[in-house]
């Protein structure tokens, strides 16, 4: 089956998706999506002949797509479409050509001859789910700060743990001005200045008296100054995971662990799939390429939807 091309990790990009809480369930009603609405589902698998039908016009389905109320998927003879409800209550369909099926939040309208087969996320997804669309603010930050003369090497991302232990970076490239003194900065979310100091080291430890907000998103910034007065910077951007989004990380990972026996490796797919997504949100990129390895070994073409930076 041909798909619409993409460049590596674009569509991962494209449809990088932030947690949320779940809301109480919606009333599932249809209405045709105006541009730039919210997204309710996405393709978690598909086989066979698929296509989503906008007033755009028609494009083939794939994986990790979007979906939006009012939106049609059309499927072929013996093509089969599996999709994760992330507005409402959270479900899983199973959706069976020939047939088109209108979109709706939580649930589908069916034209033709086609089946849909429905199951209930489990309880733990229903205090996490996913918006597909909506991108963080931490994400923003991160995917907009440009190539710059200091690599920081660390911190970077998503800590899943209390503060930095450690700041580190790589004198500037391509740079002979050295040996190099370095100005650190730590600035917080509202602007303010978090931590300062000077050194010609390429490490330094923050202060262990600074009083760091869990769940907050911090910019720090080494200035170079070489020894022939050569100067050069540094930019990264870093936030401190939410307790509670750790707690329901980790239960939904159970859930996922539990369902990976034999007799419903099937029935967990979607979930796999959510999983990865909600990894990548969060800025865990290690668990995220751990996850995505999961799910390629049952669905390889999802290996090339995404990428892992290791």
């Amino acid at each position: 089956m041909k798909h619409r091309t993409a460049s590596p990790g674009a569509r991962g990009r494209r449809l990088a998706l932030a947690i949320v809480l779940a809301a109480a369930a919606a009333c599932p009603v249809a209405a045709q999506a105006p541009p730039g609405s919210p997204g309710i589902a996405v393709v978690t698998d598909l086989r066979g002949a698929a296509w989503l039908q906008r007033r755009q016009g028609r494009d083939t389905l794939a994986p990790l797509d979007v979906l939006r109320a009012g939106d049609t998927v059309a499927i072929a003879d013996g093509g089969e479409v599996e999709i994760a409800f992330t507005a409402g209550a959270g479900r899983v369909l199973t959706l069976a050509g020939p047939g088109r099926f209108e979109m709706a939040v939580d649930t589908v309208r069916v034209r033709g001859r086609g089946r849909v087969q429905a199951r209930d996320l489990a309880a733990a997804w229903r205090a996490l789910l996913v918006q597909p669309g909506a991108v963080g603010r931490a994400s923003i930050a991160l995917r907009s700060l440009r190539a710059t003369d200091v690599p920081l090497r660390a911190p970077r991302g998503t800590l899943d743990g209390a503060a930095p232990a450690l700041l580190q970076w790589d004198p500037p490239y391509g740079r002979a001005g050295g040996p190099w003194r370095y100005e650190v900065r730590i600035i917080d979310a509202s602007g303010s200045q978090v931590f300062a100091a000077r050194t010609a080291a390429n490490a330094l430890a923050p202060e262990p008296s600074i009083a760091w907000e869990r769940g907050a998103e911090y910019l720090w910034r080494v200035d170079a100054v070489g020894a022939d007065g050569r100067r050069a910077a540094g930019v990264a951007a870093f936030r401190l995971l939410d307790p509670m989004l750790a707690v329901r990380l980790a239960s939904v990972r159970e859930e996922v662990a539990q369902a990976r026996g034999p007799a419903r490796r099937a029935l967990a797919r979607a979930e796999e799939v959510l999983l990865a997504l909600a990894y990548e949100d969060a800025g865990l990129t290690a668990a995220a390429c751990g996850q995505w390895a999961q799910v390629a070994q049952v669905r390889p073409e999802f290996a090339a939807l995404t990428t892992c930076e290791r």
